[in-house]
């Protein structure tokens, strides 16, 4: 190749010459800010990022909070709005102001918002999200302290959505009830994850829902947390997943005949057990028709501890459908040898089929 043509070619603006959706598909995986700034590269590339549908605001990368509201609300008074939004996600470890954070959402939910996720600090969310047609994935965050929790009416709605992940949240409930029972109205949930966010009485009633993970990052050890209630009504789940700190007792109004999958990753202080161990049974009795359970080091330690007691063992299930159990022992764990583990195991299915074991160091 001649010496000229070699550098006709380095001159040429390649990336420029691409169709703008595949100029678009490569700033969907931008930071918006990052993306907005590929404007000054040319005429080509001024106006590009109106048409985005993916919006990712992070204020991590603003000096100030003023400087990142300013830009998000310039942001979505100056893109294209006849361009639908697919995903928005904004990430502020501060409050917004209800005014700034209701101007958002509802920008997001008149501009058929699909994927949303809120990472900040707020107390309540706008009406108009709850009735939004388009919203098939939402997660909140709320960044705030455990004693300031975004608070969600008792009745959710969201008639499209999907997939739901809730952190740091409560709900109103009336005085009457003891139950709050937020997800009824959630005709086509079928992921739901609650992390740290409770009440002292909460029913999962939803009759399309596959998978729950419930997450406590929390010991709550005060004499009102050892009255905590999840009762569960879900006939279609088949994945549960548990992790963090023993908090809720357990209960179930269905029998979970389709429960293929079940992670058991729990545990407390050994000074809260002797109040805990009634507790972890009540979980023990919804898992009865799992299929195969994976249960953790820290678990394990909590059932060697419980299973010690013949007094304790009268109580436990029959896990008839159970074809397997997975055991993680990690490090630290004070169950060392695969001796101590099947002797947990055979006390914890003494009432049950004989079931294949596999431990994993």
């Amino acid at each position: 190749m001649s010496r000229r043509k070699h550098s006709e070619i380095e001159s040429k603006d390649l990336l420029s010459d691409l169709p703008d959706s595949i100029l678009l598909h490569v700033l969907n995986f931008l930071r918006t800010k990052h993306a907005v700034q590929t404007s000054v590269l040319s005429m080509r590339w001024e106006h590009l990022w109106k048409r985005l549908t993916n919006l990712k605001f992070d204020s991590s990368h603003f000096p100030t909070s003023t400087h990142f509201t300013e830009f998000v609300s310039s942001i979505l008074s100056n893109r294209d709005n006849s361009i639908s939004l697919q995903n928005v996600s904004l990430r502020h470890p501060d409050y917004f102001s209800p005014e700034i954070l209701q101007s958002f959402i509802e920008y997001v939910v008149s501009h058929g918002i699909q994927h949303l996720t809120l990472d900040t600090k707020f107390t309540e969310l706008p009406p108009c999200i709850f009735s939004c047609r388009s919203l098939t994935f939402l997660k909140i965050s709320n960044l705030s302290t455990s004693l300031r929790k975004t608070i969600l009416p008792e009745s959710l709605g969201f008639p499209a959505l999907k997939t739901l992940h809730l952190d740091n949240v409560g709900f109103i409930t009336s005085d009457d009830n003891e139950y709050a029972e937020p997800f009824s109205t959630c005709n086509m949930l079928t992921t739901l994850v609650i992390a740290n966010s409770f009440e002292k009485g909460l029913r999962v009633y939803n009759s399309s829902l596959t998978s729950l993970t419930i997450s406590t990052s929390h010991q709550y050890d005060h004499e009102e947390a050892h009255s905590y209630k999840i009762a569960l009504s879900t006939p279609r789940l088949s994945s549960l997943e548990t992790n963090g700190y023993l908090v809720y007792q357990l209960s179930s109004t269905c029998n979970l005949l389709h429960l293929e999958d079940v992670n058991f990753d729990v545990t407390c202080s050994f000074r809260n057990f002797p109040s805990k161990s009634s507790v972890l049974i009540t979980w023990l009795h919804v898992f009865t028709n799992v299929r195969t359970m994976a249960i953790s080091s820290k678990t394990l330690e909590m059932l060697n501890v419980l299973l010690f007691h013949p007094s304790k063992r009268t109580n436990l299930p029959c896990f008839s459908r159970l074809k397997s159990i997975k055991v993680e022992l990690g490090s630290l764990s004070r169950i060392s040898s695969d001796m101590e583990v099947n002797r947990i195991i055979e006390y914890l299915l003494e009432n049950s089929p004989p079931t294949s074991v596999d431990i994993y160091h």
